[in-house]
């Protein structure tokens, strides 16, 4: 699971969140206190410790989104691939959500 959760940072820090390492280990630990087979609870205390503004709930759903259920389908990309790819769509989703409005916040 830690090493899941730390391979989710990596990628969500070059996707643009800013997490630090305190916020990384107050998750880990929460993690300990849920059902982290229970996504609602598992995907709630992630957001809670890595979210911290409205614009980064938005970009945090996307992560994880991709993260945790579109990439975990292809297990064939390597953790850098992982990463670029998850920039390259957030990138792209981003966009599409901005339209002529600017960003979502």
């Amino acid at each position: 699971m830690q090493n899941l959760i730390l391979k989710f940072v990596d990628s969500a820090r070059a996707a643009g969140l800013r997490i630090s390492t305190s916020e990384t280990l107050d998750c880990l630990n929460q993690l300990q206190h849920i059902d982290p087979l229970e996504e609602s609870q598992f995907s709630r205390t992630l957001r809670a410790n890595f979210a911290k503004s409205h614009r980064d709930q938005h970009l945090f759903n996307h992560l994880y989104d991709l993260f945790f259920h579109e990439l975990r389908d292809n297990e064939n990309l390597s953790g850098s691939e992982k990463i670029s790819h998850i920039k390259n769509e957030i990138k792209i989703r981003l966009k599409t959500d901005m339209g002529n409005d600017g960003p979502m916040v």
